[in-house]
C-alpha cells in the first residue's frame, strides 16, 4: 500500500474558505499493475504504508471501487 492525500482550498467572495482533503490508497498487484482508490478517511487511516494482504475491489465500466483490504499479518493486536 502507498498512501497520499490531496488538499484543495476554496476562497469565497464573502470571505469564507473551505478545505477539502481527498485520501488515496495505491495497491500494486502481483502482476505489477497498480490500482489507485479514492477512499474515506477512516479507511485511509486504518492501513500502514507498505502493508501487504488481500485487496477486494469492484470495477464497473470505467470506474473502480475499493471494497476492502485484509492485511497478511495483524498489527498491534487489532485483528
Amino acid at each position: 500500500i502507498s498512501k497520499h492525500e490531496e488538499g484543495r482550498h476554496a476562497y469565497f467572495s464573502n470571505g469564507t474558505t473551505t478545505t477539502t482533503i481527498k485520501c488515496f490508497l495505491t495497491f500494486e498487484l502481483n502482476n505489477g499493475e497498480r490500482k489507485v482508490f479514492n477512499v474515506k478517511t477512516n479507511d485511509f487511516n486504518s492501513f500502514i504504508e507498505y502493508e501487504t494482504g488481500t485487496l477486494t475491489y469492484k470495477e464497473q465500466g470505467k470506474h473502480i471501487y475499493f471494497v476492502k483490504f485484509e492485511p497478511d499479518s495483524p498489527k498491534d493486536g487489532a485483528y
